[in-house]
């Protein structure tokens, strides 16, 4: 089912996110090396979607050959998004089990939607450098609040199927300006001006390295001298 349904607007889903996803990405793994990106990015991720789906499919593939239930049955009456809580009624403690999927669901959607304010708010800055971490919040608010409010039209008015044509409109503009990214790319990195940046990067490291080593030292000699005037006040009592 989900294949047929969902095939060509995958797609056209990933070429409209592809972009914002990568800025993201590059973010979080700004001074971090390549095996930490590729373990905590890639092999993580897959490692848990094969257990989750495994236990999950695995577990409702024998409940329909078995004939406990008639899942399918279920399922094209009642539609994907009751499968999953249904599929939960056969295992011990149902509620609690439907409560953490509701929160992991809420908590997915949370970090998704924080990611992507973030990092469009950090598009938006004029000044354009690895010092700044976080745009500030009123730009942060805005951004989410428009996104929160475009999707929650979007659902309204033309449910699943409205959103599948917002993808494909959005997605397919995007299949050429990534083309023109990856063709940048190439053209950077036979230049071989990556080498001259790796130097400026090892500075920047470096330099922010001791700024955070100055910071916790002002820090602690905060607390230090904090202790002192505790001490001196207790002493005075």
């Amino acid at each position: 089912m989900w294949p047929q349904w969902w095939d060509l607007y995958w797609m056209t889903d990933w070429l409209s996110f592809g972009p914002i996803v990568g800025l993201f990405l590059v973010k979080m793994s700004y001074g971090r090396t390549i095996r930490q990106f590729i373990v905590v990015n890639v092999i993580l991720p897959s490692i848990f979607g094969v257990i989750w789906f495994g236990i999950f499919g695995g577990f409702a593939i024998n409940i329909q050959l078995t004939g406990v239930y008639d899942l399918m049955e279920f399922y094209n009456a009642s539609g994907a998004e009751a499968f999953m809580m249904k599929l939960f009624e056969f295992v011990p403690g149902t509620m609690i089990i439907r409560v953490i999927m509701l929160v992991l669901v809420a908590l997915s959607f949370i970090t998704l939607a924080d990611s992507m304010t973030s990092t469009i708010s950090q598009m938006s800055l004029r000044q354009q450098t690895s010092d700044i971490k976080e745009a500030p919040l009123p730009i942060k608010v805005f951004w989410g609040v428009l996104i929160g409010a475009v999707s929650i039209l979007f659902v309204v008015t033309g449910g699943i199927n409205g959103i599948k044509i917002v993808k494909t409109i959005a997605g397919y503009p995007m299949l050429f300006v990534e083309i023109a990214m990856i063709i940048g790319f190439l053209r950077y990195f036979l230049s071989g001006k990556n080498k001259q940046d790796e130097v400026t990067y090892a500075a920047d490291l470096d330099r922010q390295i001791k700024a955070a080593e100055a910071e916790a030292a002002e820090e602690a000699e905060a607390k230090k001298n904090k202790k002192k005037r505790f001490g001196k006040a207790s002493a005075s009592e």
